[in-house]
């Protein structure tokens, strides 16, 4: 997705990753409404432009009226932690602090189920996390639970809204001012803290922001090279990029693979094309799937979701049986539905008629 042009609603966008992320879009060109409980705060730290708004995520009635006043936005990012979480031993906890640590996913929640219908139908939704969601530290046992129930909420909420994307971005230790403010204390707090890490410091919010925006944009999939399993990630902090270099896997993209890369993003006639096509007869199959009785959600990728009236597996099965995979997914109810790849004309006619065959 180009941000450009784009309208961006982050919540808790004020301070933190949150304000990271609200000025890194906002100088990408997207138009940002930043959301939190204070947002007179954070006025002198926004980037101009910047539409500053008053709610809690855990108000359903103030996120219903927010996200109607701004129908249909773009992006959607969760970056407010909804309140204070508990630390120290859990067999010590108050389990009051311990059950309010999770007004963070309740307040992403809240996000989703009221947002997601004034999103754009192929807008982007991210959450944050964090690093305690896949290995806690003794201490941080709120933390890790809430965490990873956000993104366990996140893998399962996933098939429900596509096409709309959601991702989750789990990081380490920022230096924000969850911290406190800032201080000689909270320095060597932090310091003492990321000193064993890979890279032996602190992580920014403004890297936490780049992330975000990455997988807003991704990598396109249009180029063909799904296949070659390659990526990239650019940054400008050099210790990152030492880090990053220290836990890859090595040789883990070949020379063909960037070979091919180097050559698609070269050929941007070749993408045009690709794109022209895959829109032409997406279009064309939806109709033609739409003739057969089937349900199809809105798509602009390269695939099409279809409610099947009989489950789908079945049907899947005497696809492969005459060569031809789609697959079959247990939602939205017992009969399920199927994805389809958006082939050449030619690889279409064939599915068509294959398909109306067994059903």
């Amino acid at each position: 997705m180009d941000v450009t042009g784009k309208t961006a609603i982050v919540l808790g966008g004020t301070s933190g990753i949150g304000l990271a992320t609200t000025n890194r879009l906002t100088d990408l060109g997207a138009k940002v409404v930043a959301v939190s409980r204070e947002p007179e705060k954070a006025k002198d730290s926004v980037a101009q432009g910047v539409e500053l708004r008053s709610c809690s995520v855990l108000d359903r009635a103030g996120l219903t009226a927010l996200f109607e006043e701004w129908s249909k936005f773009d992006i959607l990012v969760c970056a407010a932690t909804g309140g204070s979480r508990a630390a120290g031993p859990f067999l010590e906890m108050d389990l009051d602090a311990y059950q309010a640590s999770f007004a963070k996913l309740w307040g992403y929640t809240n996000a989703v189920r009221l947002g997601a219908g004034h999103l754009d139908s192929q807008g982007a939704i991210v959450l944050v996390s964090g690093a305690p969601a896949r290995k806690t530290k003794p201490g941080g046992i709120a933390l890790g639970s809430v965490g990873g129930a956000v993104e366990a909420f996140c893998r399962a909420v996933a098939p429900e809204i596509a096409p709309q994307r959601i991702n989750t971005i789990s990081p380490g230790i920022i230096d924000t001012p969850m911290f406190g403010p800032e201080s000689s204390e909270r320095s060597n707090k932090l310091d003492t803290a990321t000193a064993g890490h890979v890279i032996p410091r602190p992580g920014t919010a403004t890297e936490v922001a780049s992330a975000i925006i990455f997988v807003i944009r991704t990598f396109s999939k249009a180029y063909g090279l799904s296949g070659a399993r390659i990526g990239y990630a650019i940054t400008s902090n050099r210790n990152l990029a030492v880090g990053f270099s220290k836990v890859r896997i090595g040789f883990n993209v070949n020379r063909i693979a960037l070979a091919g890369a180097c050559a698609a993003m070269r050929d941007q006639n070749y993408l045009e094309m690709v794109l022209d096509t895959v829109s032409c007869e997406r279009q064309r199959l939806s109709l033609a799937l739409q003739n057969c009785g089937l349900r199809v959600y809105p798509s602009a990728a390269n695939f099409l979701l279809a409610r099947t009236n009989s489950p789908s597996d079945g049907i899947a099965t005497k696809l492969a049986e005459r060569h031809i995979l789609v697959q079959a997914l247990p939602w939205p109810d017992e009969n399920g539905s199927l994805r389809i790849t958006i082939g050449t004309s030619s690889e279409n006619d064939t599915f068509l008629n294959a398909l109306t065959e067994t059903l």
